[in-house]
Order: structure tokens, then sequence, then C-alpha cells
């Protein structure tokens, strides 16, 4: 289950030594490499983060803790314990926490917290970092494809490609 996580932490730690080597002029190679390897860095800080903040949407840490607990259901229990925290629950739902094992529902009266704060760091990560780096691409492949620079077209503002290659797909 964690053979994910391992890789990526492996991986990171080889991508930051690599920058560091560079950086203390260890190693000798071209810069363009050593940003090509920062964007490795990004990435795989963006997948610990990803694995660790979703623990409660069934990654591969959820697996492991859901275990360590001993719960069979968690996922659920935890879903409805949310559901009735900010809302009632309606009578199916009311019976379906009740049928779930005091296993899962004690583990879910606290894990509920973790599942909220894992959601909402997920949502900002993804909109502080994933969408301008989204945007940043967009731009570049518009500014950079041949067909931009044969035409003229797609030069300047990135909505600008993206309406162009919108309304050449049509």
């Amino acid at each position: 289950m964690l053979a994910g996580l391992a890789f990526d932490v492996v991986l990171l730690a080889a991508a930051l030594l690599m920058r560091l080597g560079f950086r203390e002029e260890v190693l000798n190679h071209p810069p363009a490499f050593d940003c090509f390897v920062g964007a490795v860095v990004f990435g795989q800080i963006f997948a610990l983060v990803w694995q660790l903040s979703g623990v409660a949407f069934r990654t591969d840490s959820y697996a492991v803790l859901a275990n360590a607990f001993s719960c069979h259901n968690l996922y659920r229990a935890t879903a409805l314990t949310v559901k009735y925290r900010l809302r009632r629950l309606d009578a199916d739902e009311a019976e379906e926490l009740s049928g779930i094992s005091p296993r899962d529902r004690s583990v879910a009266n606290w894990f509920w917290l973790v599942y909220l704060a894992g959601a909402f760091a997920m949502f900002t990560f993804a909109f502080k970092y994933l969408v301008p780096f989204a945007y940043g691409m967009i731009g570049y492949v518009g500014r950079t494809s041949p067909r931009s620079l044969s035409t003229r077209s797609c030069s300047g503002s990135p909505w600008r490609w993206w309406r162009y290659c919108w309304a050449s797909s049509r």
C-alpha cells in the first residue's frame, strides 16, 4: 500500500540531491536539466501533499489508516458522520449509520475533522498551485506552438489561444 508513497519520496530525495549537487557545483549538468529536475521536485511535492491530504479520499494513506484502526468501512462512516454534524440525516442514512460497526463509528467521530481538513487542503493546494500552473502552461503552449508562430493568431493571452482552439475544433 505504501509503495507509491515510498517511490515518490525516493524520487523526491534523488531530485533534491541532484539540485543540491548542481548548486554546490559537485554535479555538472546543463542548467536546463536543473530546471527540469526542479519541475520534478514540484511534481513530487504535489503528489505527496495530494496523497497525504487525501487521507480521507481512499488514497494509500487512507488504506493504511483504516487498516491500522481495524475499520471495515471508515469512508462511509465518515461521510455519514460529516453529514450528521452539518445537517440531519434522513431515516435511511440514520439506519445505515446505526448499522455500521461500533469501531468504525468511534473512529469516524474524530476522523471527520481529518476528512474536512484534508478536503480543504486538497482544494487549497489545487487552486493555489495547480490552476496557476495549468494557466501558465496554456499560455506557454499558445505562445510557442507552431500554429501560433505561423499564423500569429494565437499570440498574446492564453485565453485567446483557448478560444481559437475551441473555435477551430468545431
